[in-house]
């Protein structure tokens, strides 16, 4: 019984373990070390100064990790590094537990690094991030590390990690208050985004490109906000606003308006009970800010008429009446 037991509470630990991304901890004195003589030689080989900020760009289909730094006003490649083990498929993560790595924009800060780490060294992504958190994706602790090992997060080899972490280190102590980490599918070249096209994510993937467009043309971190659920980007000396909302056109009909006339759940919509439309029209105007934010507002006055009676407690509400199926009349 009692190894029942131990059974038991060890595949419980390691259920949680797996969920919770790559969040273990072991003392490592790696981070304390000072730049390897030839990470020192390359920086100052290619123009960059000691301490320099730094920005990563990944790319999961190429398994490569690049490490840019700034020089006279904005950044440059210069260097790039294996990525031995990532997890999932081609595609964002979604949930705890779905043992995807993310894709998208994120943020380290001095506190995401953990230098304590099972898997050598590693810094937190900072998933979820504003863009996830707007599609309800859930998830924590979703890392790059080492020891070429991953649930979830993006593994590199133990030398590679410490020159990355080395690396941030210098630039937090230079004064670097955070640095961007771009996460790809695959490198953002028409080629790609042509392979891909018939991909369910190929739309989120092409948001991501413009973005990438927008720093291979500045060199600089973008200005982001999420608006209807899409990354909008700025260059980084610009103001950026979140997109107005457009006003829905409001089509006036004395009758059902036809259905090609209208997108399909609209169309649907009128055919049903007066309180069901209610609902649904409800909930289309709380989709405003999603992808009904371009759709027509039907204006139907017999429908008008049901819901007045609906609201008014009427016994003869429905009866199986509908309005009937005539061309649309425009009200002037």
């Amino acid at each position: 019984m009692r190894l029942l037991s131990w059974l038991k509470i060890s595949l419980i630990i390691l259920s949680l373990s797996l969920l919770s991304g790559c969040k273990f901890y072991k003392d490592s004195a790696a981070w304390k070390k000072p730049l390897p003589r030839h990470l020192v030689a390359a920086i100052k080989d290619r123009g960059f100064e000691l301490g320099a900020p730094i920005l990563a760009r990944l790319y999961k289909k190429e398994n490569r990790f690049e490490i840019w730094m700034k020089k006279k006003g904005r950044f440059y490649f210069f260097r790039s590094y294996g990525i031995c083990s990532w997890s999932g498929k081609l595609g964002p993560k979604l949930k705890t537990g779905d043992n995807q790595a993310p894709e998208g924009y994120y943020v380290v800060t001095p506190a995401q690094m953990n230098p304590r780490s099972k898997f050598h060294l590693s810094f937190n992504l900072g998933y979820p991030n504003f863009y996830d958190r707007a599609h309800g994706r859930t998830g924590a602790h979703l890392m790059v590390h080492g020891e070429c090992s991953s649930r979830g997060c993006y593994a590199l080899t133990n030398s590679s990690i410490e020159e990355v972490y080395l690396l941030a280190r210098d630039s937090f102590k230079n004064g670097q208050r955070r640095f961007h980490v771009h996460a790809y599918p695959f490198k953002m070249t028409k080629y790609n985004l042509d392979r891909y096209k018939d991909n369910k994510w190929i739309d989120f993937w092409k948001n991501l490109a413009e973005g990438d467009a927008l720093f291979k043309k500045t060199g600089l971190p973008m200005k982001m906000v999420v608006a209807n659920k899409r990354y909008v980007f700025a260059p980084s000396d610009v103001p950026i606003f979140a997109p107005a909302i457009e006003k829905p056109k409001i089509i006036y009909a004395n009758e059902t308006v036809k259905a090609k006339q209208l997108p399909e759940y609209i169309a649907e919509d009128v055919k049903l009970k007066p309180s069901t439309l209610k609902q649904k029209a409800k909930s289309s105007l709380s989709n405003l800010n999603n992808e009904a934010a371009n759709q027509p507002i039907v204006v139907n006055e017999k429908i008008q008429e049901l819901e007045h009676k609906a609201n008014s407690g009427s016994s003869s509400l429905y009866n199986g009446v509908t309005p009937t199926n005539k061309p649309l009349v425009p009200s002037e």
